[in-house]
């Protein structure tokens, strides 16, 4: 018979725990989103066999903490650049905002680990 260790939940670990199973996802909404794109840079240098890196980032951050729910917030940009242009060629950006409520009283390091992992579950398709 193999040896079981029982693995013991920290204190951390179980509040985190009943955090998220107090969590209830109320929505998301889309706040902001622009496109800008320079067709004529980006055929030029497409068809003169340049080429163009493409970049994406992400940041998630509470916006609003209030007793018995919060809004975190993500934005994305997605951004295509040339070494031969200042300005990127393909800029484009997006904010969404998504409310749940809890259950219990919000713990603020809860809310902040939340916000940095699970949440990015629901900005993400």
């Amino acid at each position: 018979m193999a040896n079981k260790k029982k693995i013991k939940s920290s204190p951390t670990t179980e509040s985190y725990m009943d955090f998220l199973k107090s969590l209830r996802f109320m929505g998301l909404g889309l706040d902001s989103a622009s496109v800008k794109v320079e067709r004529g840079v980006l055929a030029g240098i497409l068809s003169g066999g340049q080429t163009a890196e493409t970049s994406f980032g992400a940041e998630y951050k509470i916006l609003v903490q209030a007793s018995g729910n919060f809004v975190v917030g993500a934005s994305f940009v997605l951004t295509k650049q040339a070494k031969e242009v200042t300005e990127p060629i393909v800029l484009i950006s997006v904010s969404y905002s998504a409310l749940f409520e809890t259950a219990k009283a919000n713990d603020s390091e809860s809310v902040k680990r939340f916000s940095q992992s699970e949440a990015k579950l629901i900005f993400w398709p």
